[in-house]
């Protein structure tokens, strides 16, 4: 029985011997960011590829982004008469490059800011407008019309 335990003894011994000065040798080892330990350094490692992962999503999303058509601006043809109120709402649209509606504004007037919400054209004659819009992602759109307003009585049947 001696003999079976001090051959296998030895090896048993052997073996944990290996293991500890190889487990010192790895809880030694370090990576560039001082990070010590294999576990660690592994850890560190699987999350960084996660990163670069998520990273390349994010690039891929800005380049989608970036080659994303502006919203589409459209002026309805509409009859127009100097002094009168304006449904600005009726005059235009936007769309997005999915089709869908996007809010818009108009900023200037004959290249002037102005109140647009009481905003009436003051005689006849061409007006230029510019319209701004907005689509979720951010990208801006600005498109200028030359927008015809007539006379106060043009086109229109006295009553009396």
């Amino acid at each position: 029985m001696k003999i079976v335990i001090g051959e296998y003894g030895k090896a048993v011994l052997a073996a944990i011997s290996a293991l500890l000065i190889l487990g010192l040798c790895l809880v030694n080892l370090h990576d560039a960011n001082g990070k010590g330990g294999i576990f660690e350094v592994l850890t560190e490692q699987a999350g960084n590829g996660a990163a670069k992962d998520a990273s390349r999503e994010s690039d891929e999303m800005y380049q989608m982004i970036q080659e994303r058509k502006e919203p589409t601006i459209r002026y309805r043809n509409c009859f127009i008469c100097a002094g009168e109120p304006l449904d600005w709402a009726s005059m235009f649209e936007a769309i997005d490059a999915d089709g869908d509606a996007v809010e818009w504004c108009v900023t200037k007037i004959n290249g002037k800011p102005e109140n647009i919400a009481s905003y009436c054209f003051p005689k006849s004659g061409v007006y230029e407008v510019e319209v701004s819009a907005v689509d979720s992602y951010g990208i801006i759109s600005n498109r200028l019309f030359n927008i015809p307003v007539q006379r106060a009585s043009f086109g229109r049947e006295k009553k009396g």
